[in-house]
C-alpha cells in the first residue's frame, strides 16, 4: 500500500518525541468516547518522502469501552489515509470519518489487511477540524491508528478494484494501479505527485504507467522516517520482462531507477517491494519524466474542480481548426 502527506500545523503531544520518532504511538486518553472528548493526534512531516506528514496512536477497544476520538486539523485540497491495526487480541474495528459537526463523511470496516480497518485517499474539501472515530465492530483489543496527510499527491488505492475489475489489492502486475508524470512540458522534466504506500508483510504493490520512445523515467521509493522498510523498486514491460531495479542503494531506505530511456511507445510496470515490511513499512514514490512526447494531465483531475486545461493551437492548413491533446 501507499501513501503520500504534507506538513500542516497540528498540535503537538510532545515536540521532542515527534521530532525523533516519528512512527511511535502515543496511547490514547480516556475519556474520548464521544467527539468533545477527542484526542489531538499528532502529525509530523517527514525528512524525506516529499509532501507526506503522518500521525500515530494506540487505542483500546471492548465490550464496555467500544468508541474512540480523535481530532486533527486538515487543510482544503489534501487527501488523507487512515488505517487501524490490531495489535492484540480478537477485535475487528470500523473507521469513520467526520467533519467539523460530527457528521460521517467516509467509513470502512475491514478493507485493509486482514482486519484492518482502512480510509485511503480521501480529499478534503475544507480546511478546519476533522474526526476519527474508531469504534468495535467485533472482539476485544489493542489496535493502532495511523493517519496520513497527502499535501500534493495521492495514495495508492489497495484496498479496491483494478480498472479491469480484479477484487483486492495491487499486489499483482494485473492489478497495477495508473500513475503518471504531470506538466505541460514536453522538453523539459516533468514531476509526478508523490503516492504514498505501505508494503505490508508478504505484499508487493504495483504501478502502470504510459511511456514514449525517447522518454527518459526516474522513479525514487523514500522509506518513511522511523520505519525500517528497505525498499526496491523494478521496472518491467507487460509481459512481465525486467527491464531495471534497484534494492536500496546506498543503504539510506530508498531505492531509485535514474533516467531510463524508452525505446518504443508502450505499458510499463513499477514494483516495490523489500524487507522490514508490516504496517510501520510507509513509503512515497515519485515518477519524473524527460523528454515527454506530450502534454500530459496537470495533476490528479478526478473532478471538475482538478480539471486540466488543454491548450488548443491553430491548424495551418485548415485555418479555422483547433488542435488539442492530452494524456
Amino acid at each position: 500500500m501507499g501513501v503520500v502527506v504534507n506538513r500542516i500545523g497540528l498540535k503537538w503531544f510532545s515536540f521532542l518525541v515527534v521530532l525523533w520518532f516519528p512512527l511511535s504511538s502515543w496511547a490514547e486518553v480516556e475519556p474520548n468516547n464521544i467527539v468533545t472528548e477527542a484526542n489531538s493526534l499528532a502529525i509530523a512531516a517527514d525528512s524525506k518522502a516529499t509532501n507526506i506528514s503522518f500521525g500515530s496512536i494506540t487505542g483500546t477497544l471492548s465490550t464496555t469501552d467500544g468508541n474512540d476520538y480523535f481530532a486533527f486539523i486538515g487543510q482544503a485540497g489534501q487527501r488523507v489515509l487512515i488505517t487501524t491495526e490490531v495489535v492484540s487480541g480478537n477485535l475487528n474495528t470500523k473507521l469513520s470519518l467526520r467533519d467539523a459537526s460530527d457528521v460521517q463523511l467516509n467509513s470502512d470496516v475491514n478493507s485493509g489487511p486482514g482486519n484492518a480497518s482502512q480510509i485511503e485517499n480521501i480529499l478534503l474539501s475544507a480546511t478546519g477540524t476533522f474526526y476519527i472515530n474508531v469504534s468495535r465492530h467485533a472482539g476485544e483489543g489493542d489496535y493502532n491508528l495511523r493517519l496520513f496527510v497527502i499535501s500534493d499527491g495521492q495514495a495508492e488505492t489497495d484496498t479496491h478494484p483494478d480498472d479491469s475489475g480484479n477484487s483486492g489489492n495491487n499486489n499483482a502486475l494485473s492489478k497495477a494501479e495508473l500513475i503518471a508524470p504531470f506538466g505541460t512540458e514536453t522538453s523539459g522534466q516533468m514531476v509526478g505527485e508523490p503516492t504514498l504506500g505501505i508494503s505490508t508483510a508478504g505484499d508487493s504493490d504495483w504501478y502502470r504507467l504510459y511511456g514514449f520512445a525517447g522518454e527518459s523515467i526516474s522513479v525514487s521509493v523514500e522509506a518513511l522516517d522511523g520505519t525500517g522498510f528497505q525498499p526496491t523498486v523494478s521496472l518491467y514491460q507487460a509481459d512481465g520482462t525486467l527491464l531495471t531495479e534497484d534494492s536500496n542503494s546506498g543503504a539510506t531506505s530508498s531505492a531509485s531507477i535514474s533516467a531510463y530511456t524508452l525505446s518504443a511507445n508502450e505499458i510499463l510496470y513499477l514494483r516495490v517491494s523489500g524487507s522490514g515490511q508490516g504496517f510501520q513499512a510507509a513509503y512515497g514514490l515519485e515518477l519524473s519524466s524527460q523528454n515527454r512526447s506530450y502534454q500530459t494531465e496537470l495533476r490528479q483531475s478526478s473532478t471538475a474542480a482538478e480539471a486540466t486545461p488543454i491548450a488548443v493551437t491553430t491548424d495551418a492548413a485548415i485555418g479555422t481548426f483547433r488542435l488539442g491533446q492530452a494524456t
